[in-house]
């Protein structure tokens, strides 16, 4: 049953009881719906609040507020506010609500006075106000007059370059120098302001409460996978020198592929056999994929961009879809173009090929649409070796220059396009069937957004907000929300500013991606959450800004090593579908003269042997995370246990099988220790397992448990693991 009480302040635990009750009787498990009046001219508004009860036992009381006229808050840093056509904060439009007189500005963006494109351009930040609301009007505070606003709403996503028509209202503001106000007394809610870069307000204030529902919440619980879905790396599938030895990658059981589009694709050729894979330099990707998948690992291929790619710099196409040249040379696209999704339908064209050959859909009608596309004469389709693909790699990187990123907008039109075609709207100038999209080669093809170099809920929800402004079907056009993050922080060494690597606890990796999740477990609970780039060098000098340096009794190598398998073992309660540190393998440098950045991250280094040769070894780190695969690749995380010591980590996992496994550690990186830990089991006896350099399944022991079903084990900051029989 649930009681429903109502107040002019805000309801809490202590103060439910005071307010006024709603006289109606409530209950039942379905929607429920129940009406009462309250005093709309009230100018604060009500609380409403309802708790649930059974018996005497009363469950938790959730409040919302309704009617008043109020600033409504812009929560800049709660990913409501989409501005996917640039990627800078807007955070200063949003940070004064409050104020009388709002100080912060937003600085100029687009800074280049040589680029006629981009100078002096628009911007048009959405504000996503999340539910609902009865807007009753909007204030502006301008810095100087004359300046050229305007704002438009709606109650649907609406495509940010669209026409004024496509919008529920707007309204064109010339400002005078302070307050400006726009009245509305409308139910919306999206509402976007438009200003020339550089001319943008101090401040933007929302007045109004909310008046109904928002985004349709998830029904299903999102599971959590097993060590063996979850565990991964990433590395190169290429002949040659650079690629990655399946024995290399067997420590884990995923390896995220980087494939340079440019590999097995020829834009120039488009739209007849642009697609290779077997006879490009790289070597033939049927017998290496064979050989991974043969070997158990889950390659996922990662098709970022080089220079060579020239789909990643936008190029113009004619009526029928075909790349426009001029003097013998593709023409570049304008800014603005980079936002439709035919832009990519070369890219499209890539993914729908290799979609069809290592898919798992077979029909003779896919055989049929794609040969026109293969320039090898071995023609086959749903060889079966790949189930993810993964559309780029970290598209928005700013090194990439304030003009050549890739905006949430952006990556949202191409990752819509390689997707599905955008939904089977791009043209297509071959008639032998649908050719634009992995989807519509294979539906089981599971597609990954890009991992982008950061975890930006803005930029994932903004990327959201244009597919549903844009697509007819409204969707969401992607299987996995995706990732990086690095850690590491600043210390100071006789008065000389250095970086050094964090551990993942240190961090707070599991709190950093903790609203991405809740986002994804609220609304899109079918989709997954990956992180597909972390970790640590192993070069010890502080030129490596993330190296995971000596300390204690413990070398560089180890604590790189019990890191790793700490952050595997935090992402596996977190809610992360997939994590693949970076990289399997060290640049090919020796260890201790490769100082850049990530040249010594990887499972496999490289050193001098006698004879002066430079040779491969396996860190402590291959060791460890193979004996975290081999102990608890088949669990997955069923609970924390209350350890009563604040260093001490204890995760309970299970298997299908229903036999339970513990992993313990010491969350600190000092060298703390818990000698004689006691620790209750749920059986007689076990085996404890402890991660060693040079075995793959770590060093066993039996334990025993004492009457009341306590082993006794030492806890170090290296995990180790209590296997109960």
């Amino acid at each position: 049953s649930y009681e429903v009480r109502y107040s002019t302040s805000n309801i809490t635990e202590s103060n439910f009881n005071s307010a006024t009750k709603v006289t109606a009787s409530v209950s039942g498990t379905k929607e429920i719906t129940l009406k009462f009046t309250l005093d709309a001219s009230l100018s604060k508004g009500y609380y409403v609040a309802v708790r649930a009860y059974s018996g005497n036992n009363y469950g938790n009381i959730s409040t919302i507020r309704v009617g008043g006229n109020e600033i409504v808050p812009i929560d800049y840093h709660g990913a409501n506010v989409y501005h996917g056509e640039v990627l800078n904060s807007f955070e200063k439009l949003f940070d004064e609500q409050y104020s009388q007189s709002p100080s912060t500005q937003l600085s100029q963006i687009f800074y280049d006075s040589s680029d006629v494109l981009l100078y002096g351009t628009d911007l048009s930040p959405i504000v996503d106000l999340e539910y609902m609301h009865y807007i009753t009007k909007v204030r502006l505070y301008a810095g100087t007059a004359g300046q050229k606003i305007k704002v438009r709403w709606s109650s649907t996503p609406v495509d940010f370059m669209a026409n004024d028509s496509e919008w529920d209202g707007f309204y064109n503001l010339t400002t005078a120098q302070g307050w400006n106000e726009i009245t509305l007394n409308t139910d919306t809610r999206y509402i976007q302001i438009i200003f020339k870069d550089g001319q943008a307000p101090y401040e933007m204030v929302v007045y109004g409460y909310q008046c109904g529902a928002g985004d349709e919440i998830s029904t299903t619980k999102h599971s959590l996978p097993t060590l063996n879905e979850m565990m991964g790396m990433c590395g190169f599938v290429a002949i040659g020198s650079g690629n990655t030895p399946v024995d290399s990658v067997k420590c884990t059981t995923v390896l995220r592929e980087y494939h340079n589009f440019g590999w097995s694709y020829s834009i120039n050729n488009y739209p007849g056999k642009a697609m290779f894979f077997t006879s490009g330099t790289m070597g033939n990707f049927d017998e290496k994929y064979k050989e991974y998948y043969e070997a158990g690992i889950n390659v996922i291929p990662c098709f970022q961009w080089a220079l060579v790619d020239s789909y990643s710099l936008s190029y113009k196409v004619d009526d029928n879809n075909l790349p426009i040249k001029q003097n013998n040379k593709l023409v570049k696209t304008s800014f603005w173009e980079k936002f439709d999704p035919n832009t990519y339908f070369a890219y499209a064209d890539g993914m729908f090929s290799f979609a069809a050959r290592y898919g798992s859909n077979k029909s003779t009608q896919l055989l049929n649409t794609v040969s026109p596309h293969i320039s090898e004469q071995n023609q086959k389709v749903g060889l079966g070796y790949i189930k993810w693909i993964e559309l780029g790699n970290e598209p928005e990187g700013s090194w990439n220059g304030i003009h050549n990123y890739y905006s949430a907008y952006q990556l949202a039109a191409l990752t819509s396009a390689g997707y599905d075609g955008h939904g089977q709207t791009i043209p297509t100038s071959v008639t032998t069937g649908y050719h634009l999209g992995a989807k519509n080669a294979d539906p089981n093809m599971m597609v990954a957004m890009a991992g982008v170099s950061g975890i930006s809920n803005e930029y994932i929800t903004a990327l959201c907000y244009w597919m549903k402004a844009n697509r007819e079907d409204g969707k969401v056009a992607l299987d996995a929300f995706n990732v990086h993050h690095y850690m590491s922080k600043q210390i100071e060494i006789e008065g000389n500013k250095m970086y050094v690597g964090m551990s993942p606890e240190e961090a707070n990796l599991v709190g950093t991606l903790a609203q991405l999740i809740e986002i994804r477990n609220k609304y899109y609970s079918e989709k997954e959450v990956w992180i597909t780039e972390f970790g640590w060098d192993t070069n010890q000098s502080y030129a490596t800004v993330n190296s995971s340096h000596a300390y204690a009794e413990y070398t560089g190598r180890q604590v790189q090593a019990m890191w790793l398998t700490r952050a595997y073992l935090l992402l596996s309660a977190s809610g992360i579908d997939k994590a693949t540190m970076y990289m399997c393998e060290d640049v090919g440098t020796v260890e201790n003269e490769a100082v850049g950045k990530f040249a010594t991250s990887g499972v496999i280094g490289f050193e001098y042997d006698e004879f002066g040769n430079v040779v491969e070894f396996k860190k402590d780190s291959y060791y460890y995370l193979y004996t975290l695969k081999n102990t608890l690749g088949d669990y997955t995380f069923s609970k924390q246990i209350e350890s009563y010591d604040e260093n001490v980590m204890i995760y309970e996992f299970k298997n299908a099988q229903g036999q339970t496994t513990y992993a313990l550690w010491c969350s600190t990186s000092d060298g703390t220790k818990s000698l004689d830990y006691q620790l209750k089991i749920d059986g007689n006896t076990a085996t404890l397992v402890e991660a060693v350099y040079g075995d793959i399944d770590g060093v066993k022991s039996s334990l025993s448990a004492d009457s009341l079903g306590y082993v006794s084990v030492d806890v170090s900051e290296n995990p180790i693991y209590v296997v109960v029989k």
